[in-house]
């Protein structure tokens, strides 16, 4: 009798362990642990209210006003979504990465703002889960002439992509051995088509990573659906074409 006592008593604590954890997966317990009702799960997307917690006339392509500070709960790295554009009954919906936050401004990197009174009509901020980092590579010398795929060709490799759809908001690059010219310039593709116009001129600091404009980001190419694949673009070659040692992370932010 006294190790059945014991036995439950452990199993007792431990649903009381788990009925601590379990609602914020949308579970909510009794207080006696005695009956379990599912909810909706947790929406993995804090809603902003335009004009209340933001301004909805960004500042520019990149930066929104906020009206209450929100430093405490918006990180840099977050995902953040927003509706602008189109009709009101059916605006434009696109994907951004916070890179600072202030009491009074949020500045992002992804699809770019409209300058427009009133045109950013609704804003979320995402869970850390909500963004996936994806990393490429092209060893040896990759930059001797203008190729727009470079791990076919080179590295002789693909990526396809198996999750959900994704967004790919920003990438940065760096390299092993810098050209002992011009540096080239990288651009990646999503499904074949660049998700930018204006690419990343690399340094010639080796090691040093260089960013892909804020908001150049060609909103119409950088969505990455599942089966689709990622490719690296050099758009410009070398200018001796010795450059070697190319490494891209790209940041992709879940809907």
């Amino acid at each position: 009798m006294t190790w059945l006592k014991k036995h439950k008593s452990m199993a007792l604590v431990a649903c009381l362990c788990a009925a601590m954890v379990l609602p914020a997966y949308g579970l909510e317990i009794d207080q006696s642990g005695a009956s379990i009702t599912y909810s909706k799960p947790l929406s993995p997307w804090r809603v902003l209210i335009a004009n209340t917690d933001f301004n909805d006339d960004p500042v520019s392509t990149s930066t929104v006003t906020m009206s209450v500070d929100h430093t405490a709960t918006i990180l840099v790295g977050m995902p953040v979504k927003f509706t602008l554009g189109g009709t009101a009954a059916n605006p434009g919906t696109y994907y951004a990465v916070c890179t600072a936050i202030a009491s009074n401004l949020l500045t992002i990197a992804g699809a770019p703002l409209e300058i427009d009174d009133g045109d950013l009509t609704a804003m979320w901020i995402g869970t850390a889960e909500r963004t996936v980092q994806v990393d490429l590579y092209v060893s040896a010398v990759y930059a001797d002439a203008t190729n727009t795929a470079l791990l076919a060709s080179d590295m002789f490799t693909y990526f396809k992509w198996g999750g959900q759809a994704a967004y790919l908001v920003a990438f940065e690059c760096t390299q092993g051995t810098a050209d002992t010219g011009t540096e080239p310039t990288i651009k990646v593709r999503v499904n074949g088509v660049d998700v930018c116009a204006t690419g990343v001129s690399l340094s010639a600091t080796p090691g040093t990573w260089t960013a892909n404009g804020a908001v150049d980001i060609v909103a119409a190419a950088y969505d990455l659906q599942r089966g689709e694949g990622l490719e690296l673009n050099c758009s410009t070659a070398g200018g001796t074409g010795d450059a070697q040692d190319l490494t891209v992370t790209c940041v992709l932010v879940y809907e």
